[in-house]
């Protein structure tokens, strides 16, 4: 986590999807975040060394166009978007981001034979960009979620989406791995924000590929395709597939995912620098919200969080997938710093997060 590299974007950083004709797609907000392990399903088996035109083979089916009406931040009125998403279960999940789905009217899944099924968005998370969308009940070819873990600089990745419109639906673009663990800075209206852990690549992604697949060349999927810079070739974004990966196996075997809350706003050593704060152990608490759980515990401004369950934390992605590892209701033991370096422990029960 140490050497991850902070990207510090002072070109225009654009979700690379949901092509909409009306106003350019929201960028993501932080809220909190994120759990770890990556399940197995039932889906693809693959393994080894494919080709290009096999990993599309496998993969193409279980990924879907997304059209997608949603009301406009500025004009009030619907807006038509499009994105991609793909199968993570047979039953009828689908993974894509939220800045596709995660505040539709109505959503549209466009398969790959063609039909078009009527979907749902059962669970979103701004801060993660990422969103689960239920259609109805079925048997659907199902992607394998791989882990970013397993990739080198270099590896030769495949983009599967919908870009522009759906006349483009799956158009395949190939690339390398370009970096990893890049945490990328997010201008919005009101404030800067930050994603982390995101996996660089030079493979072609526009908008209305938002949400769609990278593969590695075992087959499996690695990333859901999320950003871009518009003011450079081949500079793209996706987020770890292991991110999402135990969310949609919680929703995909009790139906839905309560998002637990701790009430904190953290920052992380490389985003600390950033800032000018400095790197140390942990993470550093930025915001304290006083009505949430941590706040019990006086959690302060600049104190700083080394555990949370008996895991340790050096990234808030860490801390995020420590958090969204726990169910709400659970109670936790966090272990933090003050600012004086004196060592402190609690116990607190999480709550789900505010809407």
């Amino acid at each position: 986590m140490k050497r991850m590299i902070c990207l510090l974007a002072m070109a225009a950083v654009l979700a690379c999807g949901c092509a909409r004709r009306e106003t350019p797609v929201p960028t993501p907000v932080p809220t909190q975040g994120v759990q770890q392990a990556v399940p197995q399903w039932s889906g693809i088996t693959l393994g080894g060394h494919l080709s290009v035109a096999d990993v599309v083979e496998r993969v193409s089916p279980a990924v879907v166009g997304l059209s997608v009406v949603s009301t406009g931040a500025e004009t009030g009125e619907d807006v038509q978007g499009i994105g991609t998403g793909f199968f993570v279960d047979k039953r009828g999940y689908i993974l894509t981001n939220h800045h596709v789905a995660g505040d539709a009217k109505s959503i549209q899944a466009i398969l790959a034979s063609g039909d078009t099924l009527t979907g749902e968005c059962v669970w979103s998370d701004a801060a993660l960009d990422l969103a689960v969308v239920k259609v109805p009940q079925g048997d659907y070819p199902a992607v394998t979620l791989g882990d970013s873990a397993d990739l080198r600089v270099g590896d030769e990745v495949v983009a599967i989406g919908t870009p522009l419109t759906l006349q483009f639906q799956h158009t395949v673009t190939s690339g390398i791995v370009s970096a990893l663990r890049r945490t990328l800075s997010v201008p919005s209206e009101r404030y800067v924000t930050f994603m982390e852990e995101l996996i660089q690549t030079d493979a072609s992604i526009n908008p209305g590929n938002s949400g769609g697949p990278l593969c590695a060349l075992n087959g499996r999927v690695v990333g859901i395709n999320t950003l871009k810079v518009s003011q450079a070739e081949g500079i793209g974004f996706s987020i770890p597939a292991e991110i999402a990966a135990p969310i949609v196996k919680r929703i995909s075997e009790e139906g839905s995912y309560e998002t637990p809350y701790i009430g904190l706003y953290v920052i992380d050593g490389q985003i600390a620098r950033y800032y000018g704060v400095g790197e140390q152990e942990g993470v550093c608490v930025v915001n304290v919200d006083g009505s949430g759980p941590m706040a019990a515990l006086g959690l302060q401004k600049g104190d700083r969080i080394t555990h949370i369950a008996d895991e340790q934390v050096d990234t808030a992605l860490a801390l995020r997938r420590a958090v969204y590892a726990c169910r709400v209701g659970q109670s936790i033991t966090v272990r933090w710093k003050n600012e004086a370096g004196q060592e402190k422990s609690g116990s607190v029960a999480l709550t789900a997060k505010p809407q």
